[in-house]
């Protein structure tokens, strides 16, 4: 096989794994609204089980990205998207709504070998090239998942069938793992290393600048910020759009839609930015403070018959949201590579990120059952006006560490 052909393979595939995790991962969040009317229960109970799955998740991505270096890709991979497969044929017998939690703690468990080690092996087995465009590639995964996810479930509401998103999840995550499984050996291939490619042998040992701590640091928290908002909207904005507006499941979910589709758009915006802003935490600062409008004027338009409006922003947020998760999740950890394992790196800033995640299910439902989504804007309107804040001293702080070293 063409040097060539192969890691254009090799980025395909990862992507395809990582988005088949996400329909199996969000069979559950895409449903959120129908299985709560289903089991009768309130916002709390059924955010409890996504908060389970973001703590396993979040927890494991620590684990994971200290022990990824050590795995077999070829197994892992496979194991991990065949477990989560297997649960979600569980939940699509419909068990009681108690053990979903159970359930979903394990699914996070067995999906967060996935995001490190995929990293890793992008980091071994491309070239400088083929390493830019698996940043793109790669940062497009989280979007296409969720509008995959939310699509099928919207279709599977309409005919009053939710369960099926269940055996849709399990039944992708399958077949991807045995395309993973036989093709893995044949696509990974570390490339020769240049003085421009793979990392030196001095590399490895270099000691990592104070600089690049500071980074890893300011990018954990806005990841759990940028994390905690974007998947208060993923988790929540059916059943706000059915409380405030009146809409059904189905055509909540399928509105719902518009937020992962624009955030396909977020790395896209993040490399236009990049070009004219270098600095990542004022880029970073920027996409928290446009963000901050527009969960304001959501505020503020909500329960109102401006619905339009409302989804646009919700849009919006989706996109500026994606696009601070692709920073830190995809382009940073990629970019510095010659400092850093790769896949420790994503490891960390992922797990940074499900602390917010796991806020944003149960936290925000209960505030939601106490007072109301009016109460969940005030929170998440003082969360971007915190992450500008805490932004501008680093910026300063960066620069003069930098010039130290």
């Amino acid at each position: 096989m063409k040097e060539e052909k192969r890691q254009n393979l090799l980025i395909l595939m990862c992507w395809l794994v990582y988005v088949s995790s996400y329909l199996s991962r969000y069979s559950y969040n895409s449903n959120i609204v129908a299985i709560k009317d289903y089991y009768g229960v309130t916002n709390s109970v059924t955010g409890l089980v996504s908060t389970c799955f973001f703590f396993a998740y979040g927890t494991g991505q620590l684990v994971n990205g200290l022990m990824c270096k050590k795995y077999n890709a070829k197994v892992f991979l496979s194991l991990s998207l065949v477990l989560s497969a297997l649960i979600n044929f569980i939940i699509f017998t419909l068990p009681p709504i108690s053990l979903y939690k159970y359930l979903w703690l394990l699914n996070g468990a067995s999906l967060s070998v996935l995001w490190s080690l995929l990293m890793l092996t992008l980091s071994r087995n491309l070239d400088e090239k083929h390493l830019t465009a698996a940043m793109l590639v790669m940062s497009s995964t989280v979007s296409a998942g969720t509008v995959l996810s939310y699509g099928s479930s919207a279709l599977y509401n309409l005919f009053g069938g939710f369960r099926y998103a269940f055996l849709t999840g399990g039944t992708v995550a399958v077949v991807v793992a045995i395309g993973w499984f036989f093709c893995c050996d044949k696509l990974t291939k570390p490339v020769e290393e240049t003085n421009k490619g793979k990392l030196s042998s001095d590399s490895k040992k270099r000691r990592i600048d104070s600089s690049v701590i500071v980074m890893i640091a300011v990018f954990g928290v806005f990841m759990t910020a940028g994390n905690l908002l974007k998947d208060s909207l993923t988790v929540w904005v059916p059943q706000i759009l059915k409380d405030s507006y009146g809409f059904n499941d189905s055509l909540s979910i399928v509105l719902t839609i518009a937020l992962p589709f624009l955030g396909l758009f977020g790395a896209t915006l993040l490399v236009g930015m990049n070009k004219i802003i270098k600095n990542g935490i004022v880029l970073n600062g920027i996409l928290f403070a446009v963000s901050g409008l527009c969960v304001f004027a959501v505020r503020k338009l909500l329960n109102t018959n401006y619905y339009i409006p409302v989804i646009v922003l919700f849009g919006i947020l989706s996109l500026l949201m994606n696009a601070v998760n692709n920073y830190s999740t995809s382009f940073f950890p990629l970019m510095m590579r010659e400092s850093v394992n790769s896949g420790l790196l994503a490891g960390i800033l992922n797990a940074c990120g499900y602390v917010g995640s796991t806020v944003s299910a149960y936290c925000m439902g209960a505030v939601a059952d106490k007072s109301g989504w009016n109460g969940v804007f005030v929170l998440l309107t003082i969360l971007c006006v915190a992450a500008v804040v805490f932004s501008v001293p680093f910026i300063f702080i960066l620069k003069n560490l930098r010039a130290k070293n």
